[in-house]
């Protein structure tokens, strides 16, 4: 009997963590340009100058034989890069009631005794983690009680690695440990700062072969079986924040979600014109959004002010428990 999910669910993408100091896909080719080894890299620097997609550019580098002498190097650049930006979420403290109102916001899609809430992410950065002492399902009945020791004081650090589960742990763990489920969960779909795959290989999910990479690692390609059953049900309705809908395989399983069930709906949130939205998104993901929000959340939430008017539409659509 698959989960009692509850029907409303949040996906975040790089653009809800920007309004912490994260940074956007461009932003990121930039870091990954200035990195003071690239120039030691003339071939990955030259498509660097050619190409301002950063994860076609690592897709490139990673799996083109002519890029084979400089993949080593390119790879610890861009994990340097991920942990920097991490780095810059760390040092966030809120100042007024605006995070307060952003966590309110979040824990509009906890679940309760009855249903689980579910909040997907594509971002890899703690920020989260440090700032709502958040466990990633699928982990919590592992011994990892360093780790876990270390986000409930807020100090993660991303250079201490864990080991995901291979397939047979986490087949025992699904049929044992689900009760373990809280009613809010928040589920990293394309990995972690500090996870390692079960195989040893450090586990981010970047460039153009996602898919396959999730296909590899059993608990990413759990966490991808999770989702599909969270939207795939009649009366579902998805906020997505920060999320810019460029990742195709996402894009291909709201697709599904919109097939099989007509009453599904979308929320967006997004600074982004909704004209420019319908048109790169396509008509079929535009006719089941419900409402655009064209503002990022630092608009709807400023500092020491009250929050924008447009909240309270949000509310009407996810309402407070």
């Amino acid at each position: 009997m698959p989960p009692n999910f509850k029907k409303s669910i949040l996906l975040t993408g790089a653009g809800f963590s920007k309004n912490f100091g994260g940074l956007l896909s461009r932003e990121m080719w930039s870091k990954i340009f200035a990195h003071f080894q690239i120039k030691s890299l003339p071939n990955a620097r030259k498509l660097l100058q050619e190409n301002f997609d950063f994860e076609d550019v690592y897709s490139r580098v990673i799996n083109e034989p002519e890029y084979a002498d400089e993949k080593e190097v390119f790879q610890k650049i861009i994990y340097e890069c991920f942990t920097d930006m991490d780095r810059t979420l760390e040092c966030y403290r809120p100042v007024s009631q605006e995070f307060y109102k952003i966590q309110e916001l979040i824990s509009l899609f906890a679940g309760s005794s009855q249903e689980i809430g579910m909040h997907f992410t594509l971002n890899q950065d703690l920020f989260l983690e440090r700032q709502r002492r958040n466990r990633g399902l699928g982990l919590g009945g592992l011994d990892y009680k360093p780790y876990w020791e270390a986000i409930d004081t807020g100090r993660v650090n991303p250079n201490q690695f864990i080991t995901l589960p291979n397939k047979e742990w986490l087949e025992t763990y699904q049929k044992t440990h689900l009760s373990t489920w809280n009613d809010y969960n928040y589920v990293k779909l394309h990995g972690s700062l500090g996870w390692k795959s079960s195989d040893g290989r450090a586990q981010i999910v970047l460039g153009t072969n996602k898919p396959d990479d999730i296909v590899k690692e059993p608990l990413l390609n759990w966490y991808f079986k999770l989702f599909k059953e969270a939207l795939f049900r009649p009366g579902v309705r998805i906020l997505c924040i920060g999320y810019g809908f460029r990742d195709q395989h996402i894009n291909d399983i709201l697709l599904e979600a919109i097939g099989l069930n007509d009453d599904f709906e979308l929320f967006v949130i997004s600074p982004e014109s909704a004209g420019n939205f319908k048109e790169r998104t396509g008509e079929k993901i535009w006719s089941h959004v419900r409402a655009y929000f064209p503002f990022t959340l630092n608009e709807i939430f400023p500092t020491a002010q009250d929050p924008l008017h447009f909240y309270g539409d949000i509310l009407k659509f996810f309402p407070k428990r």
